[in-house]
């Protein structure tokens, strides 16, 4: 099998070490108590090093794709310290 030649495509070695450090565990948003397994917390995902966020959100890979491309599913507030998904961020728990 061959490698692949993208930059963001991660090696087979890569993904190894990736799965090794990450267990996965459940985002639950106290809003609307949507859930989705998440795999990292935090501002610098290692899977996705080109990426900086400006505050700790809940972040999964991207089931849909192959490589390095992630999605944020949510964030605390900074108002209540609750967990807010996406699509509740803009409401006041």
């Amino acid at each position: 099998m061959a490698e692949s030649t993208f930059k963001n495509e991660p090696t087979v070695e890569e993904k190894k070490k990736d799965e090794e450090k990450f267990i996965r565990e459940v985002f639950k948003c106290d809003k609307c108590s949507f859930q989705a397994p998440y795999d990292y917390y935090g501002m610098k995902p290692p899977f996705c090093k080109s990426l900086n966020l400006k505050e700790d959100s809940f972040i999964m890979r991207d089931p849909f794709t192959e490589g390095r491309k992630m999605v944020v599913i949510g964030a605390k507030c900074v108002g209540c310290d609750k967990n807010v998904c996406k699509s509740s961020v803009n409401y006041i728990i």
